[in-house]
């Protein structure tokens, strides 16, 4: 037997005993529902509590009624207990207008669009704790609504919707207005001060306030002045007749997420509103085709003086505003315009004391533009011809001086005693590496940096898409292939495995570099001594071999995007994606910045290294930067005249006719 009776049993009982009869007022109610394990079946299966605190009741703004004016099933019912399902409380008979209001509104037309349950009276204003809306603790009043509205239009409460609805909660409470009503001002908009509360209606509704071509009268019901300048301005004539395109409240300062315009990220901050919000528009080519180009030459603005400060951020800055004004923007056509020919001159005196109207013509769309201004135009074309030929001439006068010294060095290498350094094969991989690896970066980049002045030039010369994937890919089935050479060459080969061992990386690499760079501090006066190749030569050679077999490897997915994702995870592809781009940018830095220096730009080398050329270099040369490699080849000559020498004694003496 259990040691207490349940609650329910217990209520059963006295109603049965005591109150069987009893009428339906709160008293009676409460002997039941002030039973806080009181429940019964909810929506979708849950449990839902049925206790009712009285206190908390009695002080909303119902508390003065009695429950049967709500639960309207109970009027006259007197036999308790009452059945478990009764019909939702109705608010009707108090606020028809508002239920009628509701019916309208598009809160309750959600539940015909997705299928879900419509908001209803109690999700907004609660159920027995119903408080007005001037009240500070109602979920209603200005400084809660939202949080209120937040419960469903947020982030978190629109995840799971098939139709993404806008962010509110997250960007009203960033905007100005929400910052108003932190501060105090109840007169700021809230939600229901655009949307409406029980007469909430869609955008696309002709009657809601939020409707395109009611927002204007809305937001005036605030910003009054505003209003009379943007209905006197072009947008709002242009606005009035129709024009879609022409732009509202809501356009240029956007909806929830309204920021003042010192605010670095609204639309209205001084950069912003010249190089995106006005642009967004004035470089349009749908709105430039349709209203033409007279809609003005915002690209004569951002290559001025006024657009080039303000791109980085100077206070003095002039923006669009500037000069046309905000919200009263009118054409130069019209007389009352800041920028008609009557009142330019003055609109240029607010930063420039003492324009005059010749500086205000100095200066305008029209003037700026090439295209209009002749004499600017004739000036410029004459100014690019002599760049042309003045800078041609200087490159080609240079070009020449270099290709003498080029003649120089290899003359002067010709008289000199020299070491082979790299063989036929070598000379010929290096070379084929060489084209493929310059081929690859220029038919790989032009793909992400096809706006970029050279990617355009090869445009022109017939680098289109197709050709320029056709050619990357021959590209790199050309690097693979002369590096599955070198790899034959470096195993089967003599020579290659000679090569290949002196391009193991070594513990006294390491030393070498620490000596190396001691001695180019001036804190040693010791030089390493460097075989054939040298540690940065080394490091070198070992990166493009890594390289060569990620670039491959992350190539071939990008190349069978299908195949590779038959058996791999997605993520594959825009892996390989990052990998082969910053891959790419990594290796073109390297071949700059490390290999040039030392082929090119290295004082030992200026103006090149030829041995990638002639695959010979100077004794001297080879001395100073590989002692022990020199002094090995140095002595191994020698072996082999002195042997040849000998040879040729013994031969001598074997046939004297033959000296004779």
């Amino acid at each position: 037997m259990p040691d207490r009776i349940p609650p329910i049993i217990t209520v059963a009982l006295l109603l049965l005993l005591g109150t069987a009869q009893a009428p339906a007022d709160a008293a009676t109610c409460m002997q039941c529902h002030e039973d806080k394990t009181l429940t019964a079946p909810g929506p979708g299966g849950k449990t839902r509590s049925m206790y009712v605190d009285l206190k908390i009741f009695q002080d909303s703004a119902h508390g003065g009624l009695e429950c049967v004016d709500c639960h309207q099933d109970l009027q006259g019912f007197e036999d308790f207990p009452h059945a478990e399902d009764l019909k939702a409380a109705s608010c009707s008979p108090c606020h028809d207008d508002a239920i009628e209001e509701y019916g309208k509104s598009l809160h309750h037309k959600i539940s015909t669009i997705e299928g879900k349950v419509a908001p209803k009276c109690a999700d907004c204003h609660g159920m027995h704790d119903i408080l007005s809306a001037e009240n500070e603790r109602s979920p209603t009043h200005k400084t809660r609504q939202d949080v209120l509205c937040g419960r469903c239009h947020s982030l978190k409460g629109l995840k799971d919707r098939e139709v993404r609805l806008p962010i509110v909660l997250e960007n009203y409470t960033r905007s100005v207005h929400h910052q108003a009503i932190l501060r105090g001002n109840l007169k700021a908009a809230t939600c229901t001060n655009c949307h409406g509360t029980h007469d909430l209606r869609g955008a696309a509704d002709p009657g809601s306030l939020t409707n395109r071509w009611n927002i204007p009268k809305m937001c005036g019901r605030c910003h009054e002045p505003i209003l009379e300048q943007y209905q006197t301005g072009i947008h709002g004539k242009a606005f009035a007749l129709g024009i879609t395109e022409s732009p509202n409240c809501t356009d240029c300062h956007g909806e929830h997420s309204i920021l003042g315009r010192e605010t670095a990220e609204s639309a209205t901050f001084d950069k912003r509103i010249s190089y995106q919000l006005c642009l967004d528009c004035h470089l349009d080519p749908k709105i430039l085709g349709k209203f033409g180009a007279s809609l003005g030459a915002p690209k004569e603005f951002t290559d001025s003086y006024h657009g080039l400060s303000l791109k980085i951020n100077s206070p003095r800055a002039a923006t669009c505003i500037s000069c046309h004004e905000s919200h009263r923007t009118l054409p130069a056509r019209n007389p009352a315009s800041s920028v008609a020919p009557g009142n330019v001159a003055a609109t240029c005196r607010q930063c420039h004391p003492g324009a005059s109207h010749e500086f205000a013509r100095s200066y305008t769309h029209a003037s700026a533009n090439m295209a209009e201004n002749t004499i600017a135009r004739i000036v410029q074309n004459v100014y690019i011809f002599l760049i042309i030929v003045t800078i041609g001439g200087m490159a080609a006068h240079n070009i020449l001086i270099l290709h003498y010294y080029f003649r120089q060095k290899h003359r002067h290498e010709k008289h000199k005693p020299t070491l082979q350094r790299f063989n036929l094969q070598e000379i010929l991989q290096h070379l084929l590496l060489s084209v493929t690896f310059i081929g690859l970066v220029i038919t790989g980049f032009a793909l992400k940096y096809s706006d970029n002045f050279l990617m355009q030039f090869f445009a022109l010369l017939g680098m289109t898409e197709p050709v320029r994937s056709l050619l990357h890919r021959v590209l790199g089935i050309g690097l693979l292939a002369t590096g599955a050479w070198h790899v034959y060459y470096l195993v089967a080969t003599p020579a290659g495995r000679r090569q290949l061992s002196a391009l193991m990386l070594r513990v006294q690499d390491v030393r070498h570099v620490i000596l190396n760079l001691k001695y180019h501090l001036g804190l040693s006066s010791e030089r390493p001594l460097f075989e054939r190749y040298d540690y940065s030569e080394k490091a070198e050679y070992w990166a493009l071999i890594w390289g060569t077999v990620i670039m491959a490897i992350t190539g071939f997915v990008l190349w069978f995007p299908v195949f590779f994702t038959s058996f791999m995870p997605h993520w594959i592809i825009k892996v390989s994606e990052v990998i082969h781009f910053y891959e790419a940018i990594l290796a073109t830095l390297a071949i700059l910045v490390w290999h040039f220096f030392f082929v090119i730009l290295h004082p030992e080398e200026y103006p090149m290294n030829l041995s990638w050329l002639t695959g010979r270099i100077t004794v001297d040369l080879a001395e100073e930067k590989y002692p022990l490699w020199t002094r090995e080849q140095l002595r191994a000559q020698a072996e082999a005249g002195a042997e040849a020498g000998a040879e040729a004694a013994a031969g001598s003496e074997e046939n004297p006719a033959e000296t004779k």
